[in-house]
C-alpha cells in the first residue's frame, strides 16, 4: 500500500489514485457488499402491512409482510417494501474521540428506495454490472442507456461510501496484456537507442 493510499484513508482532501477502466471492463466488474453492513426489510411510505404478490399465473394476492424475513435476492422482495442499510460504527480510539467530540451515537441507517434495494441485493459478487443494467432495464422498462446511467451512478455512490467493493475476474488477463505491451515497447526502444 502506497503512502498516498494510506493518507487517503485518513485525510479526506487527499484523493487516492483510482484505477482507470474502459467501459467494457467496468461493466464486467462484480460488485460485492461490505461484510460489516447489515440490512433489514421495511415497508415504503404509503403501503399498508400487506404487500401485493404476483405469481407466474398473473394472479394477484395480498399477503402480510413479515419484516423479520431475511431477503437475499430481488425476487424475494415483496412489492411495496424496501431495504434499510445499517452501517456499524468503528470502535477504535479515533472513532471514540470523534464520538465524544461530536456526540455521534449508534449505527448509521441508510434507507433505500425500491430501485436501490434491488441493486443492493444484486451486489453479491456473482452478478456483473452489465447483468444489473439488463435487470434494471427489463424490470423498470427503461432503454439500455438510461438503465446503465442509473445503475452506474448508484454504484458510484455506494463505492464512495465504502458500502461495496468491486471484483474484477478478468483483471489478470488485462494486467498480463499490458505488461506484455510494455515489454515489447521497451525492447523496441532499446534497439533503436543502440546505434553503432
Amino acid at each position: 500500500m502506497s503512502l498516498r493510499q494510506i493518507a487517503a484513508q485518513y485525510l479526506p482532501f487527499v484523493k487516492s489514485a483510482e484505477p482507470r477502466f474502459t467501459r467494457e471492463e467496468s461493466l464486467g466488474l462484480r460488485p460485492v457488499r461490505n461484510s460489516s453492513v447489515q440490512w433489514e426489510l421495511r415497508l415504503t411510505s404509503g403501503s399498508n402491512s400487506n404487500a401485493i404478490v404476483q405469481d407466474d399465473e398473473d394472479t394477484v394476492d395480498e399477503m402480510p409482510v413479515d419484516l423479520t424475513t431475511v431477503v437475499t435476492t430481488p425476487e424475494e422482495m415483496p412489492v411495496g417494501s424496501a431495504l434499510t442499510l445499517i452501517v456499524q460504527r468503528r470502535e477504535d480510539t479515533y472513532a471514540r474521540l470523534i464520538t465524544k467530540i461530536f456526540g455521534v451515537v449508534g449505527n448509521k441507517r441508510i434507507e433505500l428506495d425500491e430501485f436501490g434495494s434491488q441493486i443492493w441485493l444484486l451486489c453479491d459478487g456473482t452478478h456483473a454490472v452489465d447483468k444489473m443494467v439488463t435487470h434494471t432495464s427489463t424490470r423498470y422498462k427503461l432503454n439500455r442507456r438510461q438503465a446503465e446511467v442509473s445503475v452506474v451512478t448508484f454504484m458510484r455512490m455506494l463505492g464512495q461510501r465504502r458500502l461495496i467493493g468491486f471484483q474484477n475476474p478478468e483483471r489478470r488477463t488485462i494486467e498480463h496484456v499490458s505488461q506484455h505491451r510494455t515489454k515489447t515497447t521497451s525492447t523496441g526502444s532499446k534497439s533503436r537507442r543502440r546505434r553503432h
